[in-house]
């Protein structure tokens, strides 16, 4: 997957799958995890955890408590839910919230600073107001230009979160907000790719509109629990009510993540390649196994798939899947090569 002049691999983890560095250790459970034959992300392309300008610590902006500055503290935190219903179905909720010290503490650790490989940055802007984003974003940028330059050596893309349903701030249909974030980082660091990356709810002509000012689409790792009747919410929880309630009430209620969201993945990518067959799609939700991949190929309009809750629910599939992932989209790419060779021929 090429974006402006650098090569991504055609599979990507979902944003903070390997946290904020790639290296896993502030979640727990990877130490275990790591003893599991075929738990392994080599080959996957590196996508950081979200970050804000602001930090978002527990209890006051976030519902996850961290240590150390930012590993998860707690085994299990309340913010993460699943049973073994979910575990055997493949999905959980969670409500981290973007728990972060902030963008500027992160770069700090100088540990993006020292990534040979291409990568992706992850980043929010929370404000309830336009200004109030390009101002986030202003000096997002800023901090970047000063700690990581983008240079032969430091290659990375960014990543507009705006699918988190866990953090009071909504998914817009209406491009202003978003054109005017993408707007600054197209000025501030021209030659850095700009992924916009929704969930499933978004409409088709909204990512049309948006087309012209970013290089590609993540859709997506998680949809707000209730938020959409096109999930069977009461087969999946008690009543249809998120299992979260118990812990934050009604204000947040966690995003779904894992296998029920892959048929609506599929749906919505029917719908958009009928709309718009040359966007560029990173493809994630519920991919739990290799025919799921393969199905996800067949969409002229998908150039990578993103893997996130099959590394937690089924760890042992993990470096098939990539494995497979890459060789799949391998095939495709040289398949198209010989069709163009043969078109150009005739």
């Amino acid at each position: 997957m090429k974006l402006k002049e650098l090569e991504f691999p055609p599979v990507v983890g979902q944003s903070g799958v390997q946290g904020f560095f790639g290296e896993g250790d502030e979640y727990r459970h990877h130490a275990l995890f790591k003893l599991i034959p075929g738990f392994s992300f080599k080959g996957m392309g590196f996508v950081a955890k979200t970050t804000t300008i602001t930090p978002k610590i527990f209890p006051e902006t976030s519902n996850t408590e961290l240590r150390d500055g930012y590993k998860v503290k707690r085994w299990f935190p309340n913010s993460v839910w699943w049973s073994p219903k979910s575990f055997m179905k493949g999905y959980v909720v969670n409500a981290v919230g973007l728990a972060n010290p902030g963008t500027l503490a992160m770069l700090g650790y100088g540990k993006w600073q020292r990534r040979s490989d291409i990568f992706q940055l992850s980043f929010m802007a929370l404000s309830a107001t336009i200004e109030g984003k390009v101002l986030e974003t202003e000096t997002y940028c800023d901090y970047l230009l000063k700690y990581i330059p983008p240079s032969s050596i430091h290659r990375y893309a960014i990543q507009v979160n705006e699918s988190c349903p866990n953090t009071g701030h909504n998914q817009e249909q209406d491009p202003a907000g978003v054109i005017a974030v993408v707007e600054v980082i197209r000025r501030k660091l021209p030659t850095v790719p700009i992924i916009i990356k929704f969930d499933l709810l978004i409409e088709p002509k909204t990512i049309v509109a948006l087309k012209p000012y970013c290089d590609a689409f993540c859709i997506s790792n998680t949809v707000e629990v209730g938020k959409s009747n096109q999930f069977a919410w009461g087969e999946l929880f008690d009543r249809g009510l998120s299992p979260l309630l118990k812990h934050f009430g009604g204000k947040f209620k966690g995003g779904l993540s894992g296998a029920p969201l892959f048929p609506q993945l599929v749906a919505w990518l029917k719908k958009m390649q009928h709309y718009d067959s040359s966007v560029v799609i990173i493809a994630g939700g519920g991919i739990m196994t290799k025919e799921n991949i393969r199905e996800l190929s067949q969409f002229s309009i998908v150039h990578a798939v993103a893997l996130g809750t099959v590394a937690i629910l089924r760890p042992w599939r993990l470096q098939g899947l990539i494995q497979f992932a890459k060789n799949i989209f391998s095939l495709r790419k040289q398949q198209q090569t010989i069709s163009h060779e043969r078109t150009n021929f005739a």
